[in-house]
């Protein structure tokens, strides 16, 4: 009897002992592909926990039905080898979990108003991240156990472990979440390098059944991968940025500096967004210069404030900071109430780093059809777009879409979308939410921009001499004695 032969026949059995857990994880997956983020839905926790969990089971149950550890297994004495029982078994993941997610994904798209044809590297990505962070972690998991039952105390054990490091970085840095901002990607495929390690634990496992230098070895890779996870912000991930830029040359056309002949003067009223951070708002005049036919859109800021005599102040800040409007270009600032009390009248030397990307727009439409009732549209088979709230909420096959809202001014991107090269979405649901903004308080459905980053770009800017009270805007609008 062939490999392949032997495979299939483990496989079939696999498929008649657990045809129930089978059915109840490709129902689960089917309801949460079925998923829209554009509409609510009372449901959506429970969908976006069910899958998994159900998936989980499915897979430690699949690896439980020839257990790994001990040495009375019947499967010893079958004719075949760990390398046709590892095949089965993946045959049997592939079969049950990645080719149901992938079929659903597609119908959900194709339901939503998308191709799924046009998508199918994005669904595929998809495959290939969930694999790597939902299911290899439970293999591996009952790989190294007996029963469902310790499979529970090893989760809850690594989830413990997980919660005392949170809480030492939290001690330390006063925040144990570390943004990355618009490079959070780079840091999502090393944390995917290191989870990869898991099927490495797999395959050893397998092949020795020694339990205990396999369970060393997952332990390294969890390490591994939770030191990757809450890393700070590496110094070499904007070089790598750059080096994945579709124009990086563009990028470099870019010209960046703070614009003395505004200061003291003060942007039209911006209100305050929920997503702005805490602190006395600065808004810093900039002049920028751009290639024709590009945009840029704010990422992160370092700011350094140096006053005489006193400890020079270094913020970072991950936000909508840069902004134009028709009276120029602004870095937003956020200052802690006690710095800018202590030094607002001082003359300081102002030095920030600001990461910005470079956006093209594609195109600008306003040939599609808004359904009068749901107040939706497809626009340009990229994304949907619903306009009945402040702004355009707008979904897609994949997030490294940008739809923006025109209102005859240059396009405002509030955050940047994923600069990945790659799809990096990991989610059982077939759409994701794009990024939309608009330059009007009243979102119509006029113009819409789809833009994509081209360029990652890095400039420094300093002022000497100036007052941060010259800078200050109040909460909600402009600053009193602004024009």
């Amino acid at each position: 009897m062939t490999t392949f032969h032997a495979a299939l026949r483990i496989f079939r059995k696999d498929v008649r002992r657990l045809w129930p857990q089978c059915a109840l994880a490709c129902a689960a997956i089917a309801w949460s592909a079925a998923y829209n983020p554009m509409g609510g839905d009372h449901y959506a926790e429970l969908r976006h926990l069910l899958a998994p969990v159900l998936c989980w089971v499915l897979a430690i149950s699949v690896i439980h039905e020839e257990r790994l550890v001990g040495d009375n297994q019947y499967w010893l004495t079958r004719p075949y080898t760990w390398r046709t029982l590892l095949a089965a078994k993946a045959l049997f993941l592939l079969a049950f979990i990645n080719l149901p997610l992938l079929v659903f994904q597609c119908v959900g798209i194709a339901a939503a108003g998308f191709s799924p044809l046009a998508w199918i590297s994005a669904l595929f990505w998809r495959q290939v991240f969930i694999s790597i962070f939902f299911v290899m972690p439970a293999v591996a998991l009952a790989a190294l156990t007996k029963s469902i039952g310790q499979v529970i105390l090893s989760a809850g054990a690594s989830g413990l472990a997980l919660l005392i490091v949170m809480g030492l970085l939290a001690e330390l840095s006063g925040d144990w979440s570390i943004d990355w901002g618009d490079l959070e990607w780079i840091k999502q495929c090393g944390a995917a390098l290191a989870a990869a390690g898991a099927s490495a634990v797999i395959v050893f496992q397998y092949r020795r059944r020694r339990k205990a230098l396999a369970a060393g070895m997952l332990a390294g890779v969890f390490a591994l991968c939770m030191a990757v996870v809450f890393a700070p912000f590496w110094s070499a991930a904007p070089a790598i940025q750059r080096w994945f830029s579709r124009e990086p040359a563009l990028g470099e056309q870019v010209r960046l500096q703070v614009d003395e002949s505004r200061i003291g003067k003060h942007p039209l009223n911006r209100l305050r967004g929920s997503f702005d951070q805490e602190g006395v708002r600065l808004e810093i005049p900039l002049s920028a210069d751009v290639p024709p036919g590009t945009f840029l859109g704010g990422s992160r800021t370092s700011v350094r404030i140096e006053a005489p005599g006193r400890t020079p102040r270094s913020m970072l800040q991950v936000s909508r900071d840069f902004h134009r409007a028709s009276d120029g270009a602004w870095l937003t600032v956020y200052v802690p109430p006690d710095v800018y009390q202590s030094i607002q009248f001082t003359p300081v030397r102002f030095s920030a780093t600001v990461e910005l990307v470079l956006f093209r727009p594609l195109a600008v439409l306003s040939d599609y059809d808004v359904n009068p009732t749901t107040k939706a549209a497809n626009v340009a088979g990229l994304a949907r777009c619903q306009f009945a709230r402040i702004w355009p909420n707008c979904v897609s096959p994949s997030d490294r879409v940008a739809i923006t809202a025109e209102s005859g001014e240059e396009p405002l991107i509030g955050s940047a979308p994923p600069l990945s090269p790659i799809p990096m979405e990991m989610g059982f649901q077939g759409l994701a939410r794009t990024f939309a903004a608009s330059n009007d308080p009243v979102a119509a459905p006029g113009p819409l921009s789809i833009s994509r980053p081209v360029a990652y770009v890095e400039r420094s800017l300093e002022a000497r001499d100036v007052r941060l009270a010259d800078f200050r805007v109040e909460t909600g609008g402009a600053a009193p004695g602004s024009r």
